[in-house]
């Protein structure tokens, strides 16, 4: 796969937010941006997005200031035709979690944290991400 976008990991555990990270730098040659909640990755986007870029989130659900699902209803009110993929990266096993995630179109996966090496080249060889404009 051509690695023609960017990653954006959305987790207020720091400790998570390093293994990922470190994974994720193993894995692909794609820029990193790191976010402790949905509020800062939202700021990071009204200041940065484009649409011609490919945006592939691993975002937690529980977080302070702007949770998962908020972060979910801004991308999906402000940037509907966006090359936003997501990765829902929970700690939540809740079946009513999973069926709502799913109702989202920008949402991949929903994957239980954290993830391994092996979970991560997975995801990456098995999206398609739509090829920029």
């Amino acid at each position: 796969m051509e690695e023609n976008f960017e990653i954006l990991l959305i987790d207020d555990d720091i400790i998570i937010q390093k293994l990922h990270h470190h994974i994720f730098k193993k894995t692909t040659n794609s820029p990193i941006k790191t976010f402790s909640n949905g509020l800062e990755a939202k700021e990071y986007f009204d200041q940065n997005f484009s649409s011609k870029r490919n945006y592939l989130i691993f975002l937690d659900l529980n977080m302070p200031y702007m949770n998962g699902w908020e972060f979910l209803e801004y991308c999906q009110a402000k940037y509907p035709n966006a090359k936003i993929q997501v990765v829902i990266l929970t700690s939540s096993p809740f079946k009513k979690d999973q069926i709502k995630a799913s109702s989202y179109k920008q949402v991949l996966l929903y994957k239980i944290k954290p993830l391994y090496k092996e979970h991560v080249n997975e995801i990456l060889t098995s999206i398609e991400l739509p090829c920029s404009t």
